[in-house]
């Protein structure tokens, strides 16, 4: 199966980034999580987008993908670390990535760059409408960012760039 895998890469259905989205900005985020730095850090979320209109509550998981794929911004909070599936989520369905800055973080592959593939916040939310605004207000700079994150992780998870992350981890298992 693995071998399989790494000779055609991962089939992901991707949403491309400059489909027209009627909505602004997706944030499902839940409260109960067993940390609570991160359940007061979504409650502080929540609040903000509260004061913006932006729903939060769940919602099925059809919805939430077809929310996405309808989403100019997604929102990628804190899980049991700074990366979570939802910033996966958020890249495949084509929307631009907004979660706090993780500048103290090196991945490999290089899927986290700041301006780049997301655009960071600061980690107490001071600049979080700012940045919300900055996105929403300039279209080619959100389709960028959403362009250029899907690039990176099609990448990653290409033929080659999963045969190079194998290579990557046999050679720190050494």
């Amino acid at each position: 199966f693995i071998s399989s895998m790494l000779c055609e890469g991962l089939s992901i259905s991707f949403t491309s980034p400059d489909t027209p989205r009627n909505i602004k900005v997706s944030c499902r985020i839940g409260l109960s999580h067993s940390r609570p730095s991160v359940v007061a850090h979504r409650k502080a979320v929540n609040e903000i987008m509260r004061t913006i209109n932006v729903p939060t509550a769940k919602i099925s998981l059809s919805e939430y993908f077809s929310e996405l794929r309808n989403s100019q911004i997604g929102f990628g909070p804190f899980g049991v670390g700074e990366i979570t599936l939802r910033d996966f989520e958020i890249v495949i369905c084509g929307a631009a990535l907004l979660k706090p800055e993780m500048a103290h973080m090196e991945t490999w592959p290089e899927l986290f760059q700041p301006g780049k593939t997301f655009v960071a916040h600061k980690w107490d939310l001071s600049d979080l409408k700012e940045k919300l605004e900055e996105l929403i207000g300039n279209p080619d700079l959100r389709i960028r960012v959403a362009t250029e994150a899907q690039k990176t992780y099609k990448e990653a998870v290409s033929a080659e760039g999963l045969a190079n992350f194998a290579d990557r981890l046999i050679g720190i298992m050494k």
